[in-house]
């Protein structure tokens, strides 16, 4: 199982950090160490984007399990009577978010 539902506000904290100017620019630093001078910050806008792809692509991958471990969240909740009541409940969250 994926480790997705520990990440909690962590995750986001550490995203959030990643972009942060100071940590970009000791990111460039350190891979001009390692690669030379003629590393920019063109090569490291690459990686980061690269990165955030990856990220993203693991989040689709994780989606279905993630959509099955919430209904079945909703369907222990004495709130949800049925699973097709579930599915319901979660296609108006995500209709309403993705709006």
């Amino acid at each position: 199982m994926s480790d997705w539902r520990a990440w909690g506000t962590e995750r986001l904290d550490k995203f959030e950090s990643d972009l942060n100017p100071t940590n970009l620019r000791l990111k460039l630093e350190e891979y001009q160490r390692e690669l030379g001078t003629e590393f920019t910050v063109n090569d490291l806008i690459r990686i980061q984007e690269i990165i955030s792809k990856a990220m993203i692509a693991a989040a689709i991958c994780d989606f279905p399990e993630f959509f099955f471990d919430q209904l079945g969240i909703m369907q222990n909740d004495w709130d949800v009577p049925t699973i097709a009541k579930s599915i319901d409940n979660l296609a108006e969250t995500l209709e309403s978010h993705f709006e």
